[in-house]
This record gives structure tokens, C-alpha cells and sequence, in this order.
């Protein structure tokens, strides 16, 4: 488990590494992101929203996805990754919502 502190500075690296990588891949400017200290907010044209968000009294990102539901994830620190409980990883997901929606194929894996 994370100490307060490590949770806190490798949740909000998530959030803004997902905010870059995901402007960066918006070459079609389809994608609306709005990042707070706690959560990033995703936006598509077609309506369709998702919210990435800190979970401190847990240690946990939660992701809100209009395809998925509601997921909570906990860092693996052997793989250095947002992962469910089925291994499935924070990139793996967001990638199977966005990258249909978005021109290109990009990655989030760090």
C-alpha cells in the first residue's frame, strides 16, 4: 500500500499524463478534457462522457465510462499500472473507449 504522499503524487502523474496523451491524440479536436486536482473529465462531441477521478480513502482511481460503468482500479506497483481485479489495466480500458472515437490508434501505456 502506498503511503499518502506516493498516492498522491502517482494518482495526479495519472491524471496528467492521461490529459496529455489524450490532447495530443485529439487530432480531430473531438474530445473536450477538463482536469481538476481530483479528476480529469473527458468529453466526447457525440455527448458521451468520462470522469477519471482520485479515490483517496481507498488508494484507488475510479473511471466513470458511459460503455463500462463504474470501475475502480488500484495500483500495481510490480507492473506500475492502474489494474481491476481481472489485471485489466486504467490504459487498457480508456484505449478499447477512445481510440474507436478518435482518428488514430494511440496508447497509454506509460
Amino acid at each position: 500500500m502506498l503511503s499518502p504522499t506516493e498516492y498522491e503524487t502517482v494518482a495526479q502523474n495519472t491524471l496528467a499524463f492521461l490529459n496529455d496523451t489524450l490532447e495530443a491524440a485529439d487530432k480531430l479536436g473531438v474530445l473536450e478534457l477538463d482536469m481538476d486536482a481530483d479528476a480529469l473529465r473527458i468529453e466526447h462531441q457525440n455527448g458521451k462522457v468520462w470522469i477519471v477521478s482520485k479515490h483517496r480513502l481507498t488508494q484507488q482511481i475510479w473511471l466513470a465510462s458511459p460503455l463500462q460503468g463504474g470501475l475502480h482500479f488500484e495500483w500495481n506497483a510490480t507492473n506500475q499500472q492502474w489494474v481491476l481485479s481481472s489485471n485489466k489495466t486504467l490504459a487498457t480500458t480508456l484505449e478499447e473507449d477512445l481510440c474507436p472515437l478518435l482518428s488514430d490508434l494511440f496508447s497509454l501505456a506509460a
